[in-house]
């Protein structure tokens, strides 16, 4: 089985890719995991963000926070809104799989899984 990720949201916009170099680029995951493990029911607060960008290396938080207020961002934050709705997302993170040209399912994620489980899961939800 392939099995390729693909985020809902377009992610090859500038400030939204970490590094142009490969082994960089895994360094974003560090501010992700901190923000999902602090997040409460509260939009966060620029400086809650800010304190979560400065917590993970290699992270350019002066262009983050530029390219956050650029309008190609502001569209995908809309869309990916827009994508949440439609499918009634109601936590984060979610996870939508699919075949292709099939509409996405819902994968509930455990905290408990490993990355194998993860794909095994995958597998299972898509058939």
């Amino acid at each position: 089985m392939s099995t390729e990720v693909k985020d809902i949201v377009d992610s090859s916009g500038d400030g939204l890719v970490v590094s142009e170099e490969p082994e960089k680029r895994g360094q974003l995951w560090q501010f992700v995991d901190l923000f999902f493990r602090t997040q409460t029911p509260q939009a966060p607060s620029d400086s809650h963000v800010t304190k979560l960008l400065d917590a993970s290396p290699g992270i350019d938080i002066d262009r983050v926070l530029a390219d956050a207020d650029k309008n190609k961002v502001l569209k995908q934050i809309e869309k990916t809104d827009e994508d949440a709705e439609r499918y009634e997302l109601t936590q984060t993170p979610s996870l939508l799989v699919s075949k292709h040209k099939i509409t996405p399912k819902l994968l509930e994620i455990k905290d408990s899984w490993t990355a194998k489980d993860l794909l095994s899961a995958i597998g299972r939800r898509i058939g």
